[in-house]
């Protein structure tokens, strides 16, 4: 059984840091096993990152898709790209135009198989088509991702160097240094709905009948996701929390037993084969060794749900979503999700 990272397709240094301490390996679905970012590239080499495709054939049609779009996008003079980012923003209530009506009618479209336009004759969605936006909505929102960890990581080195800089300034000065310190960073957290979690899982969810080996077992360093699927689909509380435990891959031969232990009893808890997640009793060796940075694994089960039941109560995974027969690859009869947070 493969671990699955959801609903994100990219994976950050900060993000290995805390699924490494963990696991040690896990796989992401991916558009095109051809491209892969240069961040994560390491990681697959390693061994850390499994790759898959779940419905291969389309990245031809996915690089034109996103090739025609960028284009348009290119094409819009400063006018018009306003007039764009104006339609599309967040309004502050529900309206006939709003975003959460978009979603509902694309939701709507993708299930019935018909366009939502009210003004145009009814067109049917093949499923080539959903497939395709699926891939579309994850690349974009992975180059998003990249570009943003990027700045992250820009500005974290800056306040690494500006931190060494004044503490070198201030054991020069001889009068009270006190006064000297570097300005606030202010509030760098990202707006409200710039990873678009409902996006990402509606088109990670149409993918997901597509994946032909036996799944059960669902990991994800967002609380947002979490929410989303507490929201609904009715995922309960945390039953059972692990950790913290430090960060990191370094070592991984001394976490080996407890990786090996910890990944064990996750299939047998998917596959029904284990009645009481409190049988969970892991130690790391590593513990012994102080990290500043230390994870935590936040356990959640839906039982008596396969993960296509699972998400398909969730109103994102349905047979008619994705058209054709079901996917034909061995599920669990349980549900496992697994929230892995990072703390100090």
């Amino acid at each position: 059984m493969k671990f699955i990272y959801f609903p994100f397709t990219y994976i950050s240094a900060s993000s290995h840091r805390a699924l490494s301490a963990f696991f040690r390996k896990i796989t992401v679905f991916q558009a095109d096993l051809k491209h892969i970012p240069p961040a994560m590239a390491p990681l697959a080499a390693s061994g850390f990152l499994e790759r898959i495709t779940p419905a291969p054939g389309y990245e031809a049609r996915l690089r034109e898709r996103i090739a025609s779009f960028k284009r348009w996008g290119e094409s819009m003079d400063d006018k018009e790209r306003t007039a764009c980012r104006t339609a599309l923003a967040e309004p502050p209530f529900f309206t006939e135009h709003s975003s959460s009506r978009i979603r509902a009618d694309i939701r709507k479209s993708l299930l019935s198989g018909k366009s939502p336009a009210k003004e145009k004759p009814a067109k049917q969605v093949t499923e080539e088509d959903r497939i395709l936006w699926a891939y579309m909505i994850l690349e974009l929102a992975m180059e998003w991702d990249m570009k943003t960890d990027e700045i992250a990581t820009d500005f974290t080195h800056y306040r690494e160097m500006e931190k060494r800089l004044f503490d070198s300034v201030r054991d020069t000065l001889s009068e009270d240094p006190s006064d000297l310190s570097p300005l606030s960073d202010g509030d760098l957290s990202e707006p409200a709905g710039k990873e678009k979690i409902e996006e990402r899982m509606l088109a990670w969810s149409i993918l997901l009948p597509f994946y032909q080996e036996e799944s059960g077992v669902f990991i994800t360093d967002k609380k947002e996701v979490v929410d989303h699927l507490q929201e609904f689909s009715g995922l309960g509380e945390t039953v059972f929390r692990l950790g913290p435990v430090p960060c990191g891959p370094e070592r991984m031969e001394e976490k080996a037993s407890f990786h090996a232990a910890l990944e064990t009893r996750l299939i047998q808890l998917a596959r029904g084969e284990a009645d009481s997640v409190e049988e969970i009793s892991l130690s790391s060796k590593s513990s012994a060794h102080r990290e500043k940075k230390r994870a935590s694994l936040d356990l959640y089960m839906a039982r008596g749900l396969s993960p296509s039941l699972f998400f398909r109560k969730a109103g994102l995974c349905n047979e008619a979503s994705v058209g054709g027969d079901p996917s034909s690859s061995i599920e669990s009869i349980n549900t496992v999700v697994c929230l892995i947070g990072e703390h100090e």
